[in-house]
């Protein structure tokens, strides 16, 4: 039988928790300038993985089907300096606030005129202000012709992916547990999903209603993001050589 994607979350969670520990544990019995009441630990996961799990659309894999398991990942922090103790925060965070947070954690105070995205969620988690509610958004990877090329052997990938570039990019909101996305369905047909993650945490059941105000304002603004995307991207220039692009797709870990 395979391991259920839940029960191996499960044990990573767990794992990342006593990764902490013992860091914390190496501090206490350092030198003195370790133990510094400045000194902050975050311990970060870039994203996660879609291990097995009978309805998801590909296995053991991320960055195509846009699943809970890719992108709600934790982020554990312990500040020294903290004047009460950290709450957990449940709400929807993305990964811009992480730097402003941190920096409100360590009492880092951050110019306003350098363009700085993100919100600082350090009152929040000292419990000084209630939590905001944050849309966050994500993107499935862009895949130029050589990638395409490579994918093409697998059947199911290269038909929801049979376009390249942002014009076959999937997409998807997040706001509170209520997610929405916008992707292709069956390689010739593009709709949208609904997903409670409280009650749906595999996302099983679409919940999508036409019509439904509070999705039509989440698609809406998936459509203006997926807009705006295709406004900012830039391809890869196409007098690049092909021995170079390859190089840095290797460099990435995309090809072998």
């Amino acid at each position: 039988m395979h391991p259920s994607s839940y029960s191996l979350t499960r044990v990573w969670g767990r794992s990342l928790a006593v990764a902490l520990v013992l860091v914390l544990c190496a501090l206490s019995a350092g030198p003195a300038s370790a133990q510094s009441k400045y000194a902050s630990i975050v311990i970060d996961a870039g994203n996660g993985e879609v291990l097995y799990r009978d309805n998801a659309l590909f296995q053991w894999t991320h960055g195509l089907q846009l699943a809970p398991e890719s992108l709600d990942v934790p982020l554990i922090v312990h500040a020294s300096n903290a004047a009460t103790k950290l709450r957990a925060y449940a709400g929807v965070t993305r990964s811009i606030d992480v730097f402003p947070t941190l920096a409100g954690l360590c009492g880092i105070v951050l110019p306003k005129d350098r363009g700085i995205e993100g919100v600082d969620l350090s009152p929040v988690l000292r419990g000084e202000s209630p939590a905001p509610e944050l849309l966050a958004y994500s993107h499935s990877t862009t895949l130029n012709e050589t990638l395409l090329d490579r994918l093409r052997p697998f059947p199911l990938v290269a038909r929801l992916f049979s376009t390249g570039g942002v014009e076959g990019m999937w997409v998807r909101v997040r706001r509170g547990d209520l997610v929405v996305k916008l992707r292709n369905l069956d390689g010739s047909r593009w709709g949208i999903e609904a997903f409670d993650l409280e009650s749906d945490p595999q996302e099983r059941r679409n919940l999508y209603e036409p019509g439904n105000g509070d999705q039509e304002a989440l698609v809406a603004g998936l459509r203006a993001y997926k807009d705006r995307l295709a406004d900012a991207w830039a391809p890869l220039d196409p007098a690049l050589p092909k021995d170079e692009e390859l190089r840095r797709l290797r460099s990435l870990g995309y090809v072998k």
